[in-house]
């Protein structure tokens, strides 16, 4: 029998947490963090992850990296669910790089968990639109690795994302000096950056059949990422 995960509550107003009964919750302003640990009596692993989600950017939300969470903690890992609320920033940005850069602040002050302080930064992992927000975070700050799945190509986002993205998204342009992995459903093409990065040999990249990249085998993929970059 599997044994149930230990459960506490910190809601915070401002930076003073407290603590009840239910889910392990911090949160902020309208953003949230949501932590899943392992079983007491299951070997502790020392590398923290980190979900995240920006509310609305993804169709399916933080709620559908539960079931990672959940096996992650099964081998021992603490995970960081992390859903980023873009409307304050979105009402007070006037381009998109000030948006994501908004957004990025409020993402870095979320990862600093006070509950659970590691020697190791997390490795981050988010899917679709979302991605574009870990990739400007890990443009800045120190990450153990960064695994995104089906993430947005930049070209276009505009024309495309208007109503997120007033204006043009420029190019990423940061230096993978960590372990960077890419998980594709099948029919999904690396867009021209990615491709550079392949030949390099600075991304691994990973397929799964359609509409399961979050799903058993998706995980799957990530595990023997994690393994094969020494996660």
């Amino acid at each position: 029998m599997t044994p149930r995960l230990p459960t506490h509550l910190l809601k915070s107003s401002r930076n003073r947490p407290t603590a009840s009964n239910g889910p392990l919750s911090l949160l902020r302003r309208k953003s949230t963090v949501s932590i899943t640990r392992p079983a007491c009596d299951t070997r502790q692993m020392a590398q923290p992850i980190a979900f995240l989600s920006v509310k609305g950017w993804d169709k399916d939300g933080i709620e559908s990296w539960g079931k990672w969470a959940s096996l992650f903690a099964k081998a021992g890992y603490e995970s960081c669910l992390v859903e980023v609320d873009p409307k304050e920033a979105k009402e007070s940005s006037c381009s998109s790089k000030e948006l994501l850069e908004k957004l990025e602040a409020e993402l870095s002050s979320l990862l600093q968990n006070p509950s659970s302080p590691s020697p190791f930064p997390p490795l981050l992992i988010s899917s679709h639109l979302s991605s574009l927000l870990s990739q400007t975070y890990v443009s800045s700050h120190p990450l153990s690795g960064l695994l995104l799945l089906s993430p947005t190509p930049v070209s276009a986002l505009h024309s495309s994302h208007s109503s997120i993205f007033p204006t043009e998204v420029e190019e990423f342009n940061y230096e993978p000096t960590f372990p960077l992995g890419l998980i594709l459903e099948d029919g999904e093409k690396l867009c021209e950056r990615w491709e550079e990065l392949k030949d390099e040999d600075e991304v691994r990249v990973a397929w799964v059949d359609e509409g399961d990249a979050k799903g058993k085998k998706g995980f799957q993929k990530c595990v023997k990422w994690m393994d094969q970059v020494g996660l």
